[in-house]
């Protein structure tokens, strides 16, 4: 190989590696999170019944409700300020962040435990435990997920990673040992996910030691409300598609319809947590590329990563819809067989997921959430409308029918408001 030829492999491997690098350590981290959601999905599958595991499906889709407001209040606007305007001051302004975090958290906790007690007075018994215990979790594993992605934008992600580690070996085993004890319930279920996070937060507080002399409250209160107000409105359109069902679900079929739907999504939970990961990554590297580079540097980008991840869950779908009927068997010891078709529908849902995941982030290193914030409304008015109308007509292949048609319309709206509308805040009046 001639000496020129050599020196462009290894400036382009030079060039490359960063990226590569952290790129690898957030698919590891994701994916040991991951591993985590999987595994414990399925070992709650296969030792709880049905209608117990289609309680903690529900109620867990209400907690991630309140988990996008926290999100669009705090980790969004971190991942975009965090990188740009408080970077150089970053561990004051995570100061910012944890106390932040707990007004949020335990203003959710206090939701989680009021909507308990009212179904169990009122309602379900086993929804309303569910609740109770998520009151308890709440506050550590969202916690636990805002750490992770500060990780991310001090470009440390083997942090979050080994953190990951963690969560997953502590899961497991408390899992196992309830189970063993005989105690196994959503509530119980609930309260190991929380004791897991509370114990790696800890790791990861002493590695990040936040500080706490010195902090701006009132101006990044003001930079979070300026950005998380079109955020916290994408908020709940954005639970809308994917959490929906198991509200709806319930009503028309029992949550052992929703035990099924659950069962079915776990399958493709891997791979929308690997492209979320990707983003983790992306967003902080799409803002500096943003300001350091410009526009049409920033379009290159994109395109690269949409086509890469779109290839992936491609790959992926069609493995799952070959062997869809052994591995649903296999899984969930013969439970749920008479669910396995609808396997290849789902499989279809991370291919528009990676486009709408990508163009979230560009929106977001663009400072545009308002087009994101309407890209959800369009998705969530016929999820809403068409949606509702396939489960109500065909049951659980409309739910995930709906789940599918929704992703698709989200990523094809961002994609056309990412060409067509004002690029950058300030171009709007």
């Amino acid at each position: 190989m001639p000496i020129a030829e050599r020196r462009s492999i290894r400036q382009a491997l030079a060039r490359w590696w960063p990226w590569l690098q952290k790129g690898g350590f957030a698919v590891a981290d994701r994916g040991l999170f991951a591993a985590t959601n999987f595994l414990a999905n399925v070992v709650l599958a296969r030792w709880m019944p049905p209608e117990e595991y289609g309680a903690f499906a529900t109620a867990y889709s209400l907690f991630l409700l309140l988990n996008t407001f926290h999100s669009a209040m705090l980790a969004e606007p971190m991942m975009v300020f965090g990188s740009g305007k408080y970077a150089s001051h970053f561990r004051r302004y995570l100061a910012f962040g944890y106390t932040s975090h707990a007004v949020i958290s335990l203003a959710a906790s206090a939701i989680l435990l009021l909507g308990g007690a009212l179904v169990l007075r009122f309602g379900s018994g086993a929804l309303g435990l569910a609740l109770l215990g998520l009151a308890l979790a709440a506050p550590f594993i969202m916690l636990l997920w805002l750490l992770r992605q500060v990780f991310y934008i001090v470009a440390r992600p083997q942090w979050a990673a080994a953190g990951g580690a963690i969560y997953l070996a502590v899961m497991l085993v408390g899992l196992a040992g309830v189970n063993q004890l005989g105690a196994l319930s959503s509530l119980a279920a609930f309260v190991v996910m929380g004791a897991a996070a509370l114990l790696t937060c800890a790791l990861y507080t002493t590695i990040l030691r936040p500080q706490w002399g010195g902090v701006a409250w009132r101006e990044m209160l003001r930079d979070h409300w300026t950005y998380g107000r079109w955020s916290t409105a994408t908020a709940g359109l954005m639970w809308l598609p994917g959490n929906i069902n198991y509200i709806l679900v319930p009503a028309w079929i029992g949550f052992q319809g929703s035990a099924a739907l659950k069962a079915m999504q776990n399958f493709i939970m891997p791979v929308l947590l690997t492209i979320s990961a990707v983003t983790l990554v992306l967003v902080p590297e799409y803002v500096r590329i943003l300001r350091t580079h410009g526009k049409s540097k920033l379009d290159n980008v994109v395109l690269k990563s949409v086509s890469l991840l779109f290839s992936l869950a491609l790959v992926y779908g069609l493995l799952l819809a070959v062997v869809h009927t052994e591995l649903l068997h296999w899984l969930y010891k013969g439970r749920y067989d008479a669910y396995a078709d609808l396997l290849v529908v789902v499989g279809f849902i991370p291919l528009a997921s990676s486009a709408y995941v990508i163009m979230g982030g560009a929106l977001r290193a663009l400072e545009r959430p308002d087009l994101i914030f309407r890209s959800y409304l369009v998705s969530s008015l016929f999820s809403l409308t068409i949606g509702v109308a396939l489960i109500v007509l065909i049951g659980l292949l409309g739910a995930i029918l709906s789940q599918t048609l929704t992703a698709i319309i989200t990523g094809l709206t961002m994609i056309i408001f990412y060409i067509d509308r004002p690029k950058y805040k300030s171009d709007v009046a």
